[in-house]
């Protein structure tokens, strides 16, 4: 069995910064199942942090967010990869419902990785905006 070949495959970089999800849309939700299947095999024993844990059941999802956390070591140096994980979409399930939920978790995903603590009030404002950024990027390259 083949790897599924996205429909369209772009990158999102919240807050204009150097981190930035991988965003793959499917022709369908089985196709994308399949996809995300052969995506959590590849990363689950590469995964540092432990979100190998946290993925999601896909057998009912319409869209799925896998956070990953890479560390590469080069030269005896170690060095997070800007990869902050993969979206996975299905074009004929994708509405402004998914898509915002999707880039709610890659939000909050985010501002962990930045170190970020979410329970501060001064963090609602910048979660709304980098909601609202991964939101428009995504619909600008699909709609």
């Amino acid at each position: 069995m083949r790897v599924p070949t996205p429909l369209r495959s772009f990158r999102v970089y919240p807050e204009r910064r150097s981190l930035y999800w991988e965003v793959r849309f499917y022709r369908d939700v089985p196709t994308m199942r399949l996809a995300y299947g052969f995506y959590r095999g590849k990363v689950s024993s590469k995964v540092s942090d432990g979100t190998a844990r946290n993925f999601v059941r896909a057998e009912k999802a319409l869209a799925i967010t896998a956070a990953t956390t890479f560390v590469n070591f080069r030269h005896g140096r170690q060095r997070t990869s800007p990869v902050l994980g993969r979206l996975f979409f299905a074009f004929g399930s994708c509405g402004a419902m998914i898509l915002s939920h999707e880039a709610a978790h890659a939000t909050r995903y985010y501002l962990i990785r930045m170190g970020v603590k979410l329970d501060d009030p001064e963090t609602d404002e910048r979660f709304a905006r980098i909601l609202g950024d991964i939101v428009r990027d995504i619909a600008k390259e699909i709609w």
